[in-house]
């Protein structure tokens, strides 16, 4: 990547010592990474069901409602689980982060991601008592769902590509 204001920022990151120690570590840089991917399984695995139905791909007797009650919570905590981890992975390695495309594709991704959750929760859901059960949602949350399950397939893409980057 070209030099820009911020890469004194990410190289001074990379010479710090916690840096270099979450880096070269043998036991802890692997049980990070084991930890992010736990996070993305827990996350995203339960964002695709709650994906799933909004998409009418399975659980349609189920009313929307109850699903989103039961498995948010959780994916707010996988996703929490990700993000703190992934903040410390990047610590460890923050000059091949701004290197990386993949990063940066990630990294835009996610938040869109998110805001895509953000704004589901905020505009599309207080209306769910009017389309709680029906098997074929409203077009927005369909749109919502299927938004979702695109963005967070390439984060974890992305994410992966990182790794070999």
């Amino acid at each position: 990547m070209p030099h820009t204001f911020i890469t004194p920022y990410f190289q001074w990151l990379q010479d710090t010592g916690i840096s270099t120690y979450i880096r070269e570590d043998a036991f802890w840089y692997p049980f990070i990474i084991a930890l992010h991917v736990m996070g993305n399984a827990t996350g995203v695995g339960l964002i695709l069901a709650l994906d799933f139905r909004l998409l009418g791909w399975g659980m349609t007797k189920t009313p929307v409602s109850a699903l989103f009650n039961q498995l948010r919570p959780w994916a707010i905590v996988g996703i929490s689980y990700q993000m703190i981890t992934g903040l410390i992975l990047f610590v460890g390695e923050p000059m091949k982060c701004y290197d990386s495309r993949s990063y940066w594709i990630k990294m835009i991704a996610m938040f869109l991601a998110l805001g895509n959750a953000f704004l589901f929760d905020k505009t599309i859901y207080p209306g769910v008592s009017k389309w709680d059960t029906l098997a074929k949602l409203p077009g927005r949350a369909r749109f919502a769902g299927g938004s979702s399950l695109v963005l967070w397939a390439v984060v974890i893409y992305f994410g992966r590509w990182l790794a070999y980057s």
